[in-house]
């Protein structure tokens, strides 16, 4: 089962920390608001103890392992699992005092009722659901890391991922849903993308940059990045030529609008980069200020998360990859503009094992999820916050 909670500080100690439920589960999605200094966090679980009542932020030195497991009573607010049963919370935006979670999930309990519904809800604070956003019959297809939400300023939500359809309709892996939930059929895709997205980046005028395994959206050429205006049309003036020769994970955008793609690639619209790492400016054309080298290596699966501290230009990258420019850099790196690692942070030993995802919380603080069990020689299991 899955729970929300709401974390209002980083707890006691200033060195890393796990955080757990005296469940089974671990953390996997997270979203961020500066301003309150909040963190909120799915944690999946199918076992949890009798008089479980808390979800608590401990040192790295009161590990998950040392809290038993014990009974199966279902907690009041959870989320009903899909038919792989799956809970995994992908994605999910908090709206002021609601939240929208998009999750592997095929249901709501709050309290004593149950509410039917596939992949996304609107949570209220008090863990009730909202059900003046009605979803109806819900999203088909699983939902992944990387897929995700974006709510526009008049409260309309963007969502894209691996689904073709939403209660009943076609949606071609992205649409645009009113406040009611019900789809927005202004937002014109037309026939959308040929294959999955996943992820998807805002800039200031309100447009997105869709990354993906996709090579079409609404019938043209766009491989693995195409830009969206707000009215769901692709922009005409955005060429990304041949586009990426592999598949594009994570973006990151900065303040003068240009953007970093991370992925499986090596080219760029005929042109090699950095494997693993490109940097793009806001009419679609390589930065050639960004000097990645031969990049990140490539292991069986190249996964790179990144993120940036609010107050700086330099930014992190963490994942599967163990060098960068040939140098060994276990699982994690902060690099410069220009592709430089910027060596006012220092991971020491880094991570034993890769890293899943990571996110820049606390405003200053990074939060790494993974396969790892050591961070720089002291124990970590699984979730470590920098």
């Amino acid at each position: 089962m899955n729970l929300v909670i709401t974390l209002t500080a980083a707890g006691a100690d200033t060195g890393p920390f796990n955080i757990y439920s005296n469940v089974d589960g671990y953390a996997n999605a997270f979203e961020t608001n500066i301003s309150k200094a909040s963190l909120l966090a799915g944690f999946a679980s199918s076992n949890v103890p009798v008089g479980t009542t808390e979800v608590r932020v401990k040192s790295v030195n009161d590990l998950c392992n040392n809290y038993g497991i014990g009974g199966t009573t279902p907690l009041s607010y959870r989320f009903l699992p899909d038919t792989t049963g799956e809970r995994v919370v992908v994605d999910f935006v908090e709206s002021g005092n609601t939240a929208y979670v998009y999750s592997r999930h095929t249901g709501y309990q709050d309290g004593t009722t149950i509410w039917p519904g596939n992949k996304l809800i609107k949570i209220k604070a008090d863990r009730t659901a909202d059900r003046s956003f009605d979803t109806g019959t819900g999203l088909n297809n699983e939902a992944f890391f990387g897929w995700n939400l974006k709510e526009q300023p008049d409260g309309k939500l963007i969502v894209t991922g691996q689904h073709t359809s939403y209660n009943g309709t076609a949606t071609k892996r992205i649409m645009r849903l009113n406040t009611d939930g019900s789809i927005d059929n202004t937002f014109n895709i037309g026939t959308g993308f040929n294959n999955y997205t996943t992820d998807m980046i805002q800039n200031l005028a309100g447009e997105y940059y869709v990354l993906g395994i996709f090579t079409m959206y609404d019938g043209l050429t766009s491989p693995g990045l195409v830009k969206i205006l707000n009215d769901g049309s692709k922009d005409p003036t955005f060429l990304v030529g041949t586009g990426f020769n592999n598949v594009s994970i994570w973006g990151l955008i900065n303040d003068d609008q240009s953007f970093y793609v991370t992925g499986y690639f090596n080219a760029y619209n005929g042109t090699t980069v950095p494997t693993g790492i490109a940097k793009l400016l806001p009419d679609g054309t390589l930065d050639p200020s960004f000097v990645g080298g031969t990049g990140f290596n490539v292991g069986d699966l190249l996964t790179i998360a990144i993120g940036r501290n609010t107050a700086e230009q330099s930014f992190y990258c963490a994942g599967y990859f163990t060098t960068y420019k040939g140098i060994a850099e276990p699982h994690i790196i902060k690099l410069t503009e220009t592709g430089d690692k910027d060596v006012t942070f220092d991971a020491g030993t880094g991570f034993d094992d890769n890293v899943w995802t990571m996110w820049v919380v606390f405003g200053d603080k990074i939060l790494c999820v993974g396969d790892f069990t050591t961070y720089d020689g002291t124990a970590s299991v699984g979730c470590v916050l920098l």
